[in-house]
């Protein structure tokens, strides 16, 4: 039995709760946001099946919920990951092993800065996906994926955190060959600003979305053209990058799609994603995208510019990202996310690329 720790109060976190416990962990959940207690999630899995899953609930609390940890999960938004780290750090034992889900946004790079005694791993992509959940409600896991890569800092303990992942999680696991494996994840950090800078960026007035427009269901054929040209910049980074990075796989392979018409086939045909609309808010000059979610607090302003940056220390020129950050930056930034923004990125404090490969090692 492992005794585990969750951190995050949100759909991702739960789903690691509960995902723990059916394998018949100890769990404890700890949150720094919300009020309320809740010692049990109620979970449906996609195949219909439900279960009770008993976890204990330390709202605030690092010091009890950390106290003989053997894996921690930190399952917070990529802004909150660093404060979270500080905050837990006094409490963690040396042998406890911290894991980022997902594992990108810098979460290596934050972890190791704030936690050098410890072993460090992350996720390629978040294993479940969340259709419904709210804290006062029931959880409903949409999907499970077929497997799932993690990756180790120091990386020669990479193969035994992926058989405590898989036996954490009860999914098929995998270790990646670098952390830059997961740093350089081919998901949310280009998936999701590629289709709101397709629909957002210079549309005609009446290919503007609407509040029924869906993130994925409606995927169109410019966002997948867009999405192959920023793929084809993150495999000419790979190759510059001094360590194997074979396990980020081009987008046509991990979608196993042809060519543009059948990536977009197969994105529209997601069933776990459906029902997720287009961020957008209404405003005097008309629809815009809402830069308060979690697309631009994350995928724009962590995910993607920490890619731009590890670009700029393997001297490749990536037109479309730097496109796309450039429009970014012509919406402003919500509450909050201005002063992230003058702090600067994790990947700043790296002068070349040998010094962050090494950081990651």
């Amino acid at each position: 039995m492992i005794r585990v720790t969750v951190i995050g109060g949100e759909g991702v976190a739960a789903s690691i709760c509960a995902m723990a416990c059916l394998q018949g962990h100890t769990v404890r959940r700890l949150r720094f946001t919300g009020e309320g207690r809740r010692d049990a999630i109620h979970c449906q899995l996609p195949n219909g099946t439900t279960f009770r899953a008993k976890i204990e609930d330390v709202p605030g609390d690092a010091e009890r919920a950390l106290r003989g940890a053997d894996v921690v999960f930190v399952c917070v938004r990529h802004d909150e990951v660093d404060a979270v780290l500080q905050r837990i750090a006094p409490y963690l034992s040396p042998s406890a092993l911290i894991g980022g889900v997902p594992g990108f946004g810098s979460f290596g790079v934050l972890a190791r800065r704030r936690l050098p005694n410890n072993t460090v791993f992350g996720l390629q992509r978040i294993p479940f996906v969340v259709r419904e959940f709210a804290f006062d409600r029931d959880l409903r896991i949409g999907g499970i994926r077929r497997q799932t890569f993690v990756g180790a800092i120091p990386n020669d303990r990479s193969q035994v955190l992926a058989a405590l992942t898989g036996k954490t999680l009860g999914v098929p696991t995998v270790a990646v060959s670098h952390y830059f494996n997961i740093e350089l994840s081919p998901s949310n950090s280009f998936l999701n600003p590629v289709r709101i800078y397709s629909l957002f960026a210079n549309p005609a007035a009446d290919e503007l979305p609407t509040s029924t427009t869906e993130f994925f269901a409606d995927w169109d054929a410019r966002s997948s053209l867009l999405l192959l040209e920023i793929d084809a910049e993150l495999q000419n980074v790979c190759r510059k990058v001094p360590r194997d990075t074979s396990f980020v796989s081009p987008i046509l392979f991990q979608y196993e799609a042809s060519d543009p018409a059948v990536l977009t086939q197969r994105i529209r045909s997601l069933g776990a994603l459906h029902g997720r609309p287009v961020p957008l808010c209404t405003t005097a000059a008309g629809v815009a995208p809402d830069t308060g979610t979690s697309y631009f607090r994350e995928d724009f302003d962590f995910g993607l510019r920490g890619f731009r940056e590890i670009s700029r220390l393997v001297e490749v020129d990536c037109d479309l990202t730097n496109r796309i950050l450039a429009w970014r930056d012509t919406l402003g930034h919500a509450k909050g996310a201005a002063q992230q923004a003058a702090n600067g990125h994790p990947m700043d404090a790296f002068n070349n690329i040998e010094d962050l490969a090494r950081d990651l090692d």
